[in-house]
């Protein structure tokens, strides 16, 4: 992870990992960073930050999948 932190809220898509804010610890600023992990390519990638700093929140990844 290229940003340390704590409490993020993670997801899983496509063979990737999602990390988006957390906090450095008690009392701390939350983070607004967006993180994703390519399991294939072994590496973090920093991605478009969210609009506002959230801390111990849940993940959601909308797909364009159709379910039947």
């Amino acid at each position: 992870m290229i940003t340390a932190r704590q409490n993020p809220g993670v997801a899983v898509l496509d063979g990737k990992i999602y990390a988006a804010g957390g906090n450095d610890g008690p009392y701390t600023e939350h983070h607004k960073t967006l993180e994703m992990y390519n399991i294939k390519a072994d590496r973090w990638e920093i991605k478009a930050p969210m609009a506002q700093q959230r801390s111990i929140c849940r993940v959601i990844l909308k797909t364009s999948h159709k379910w039947y």
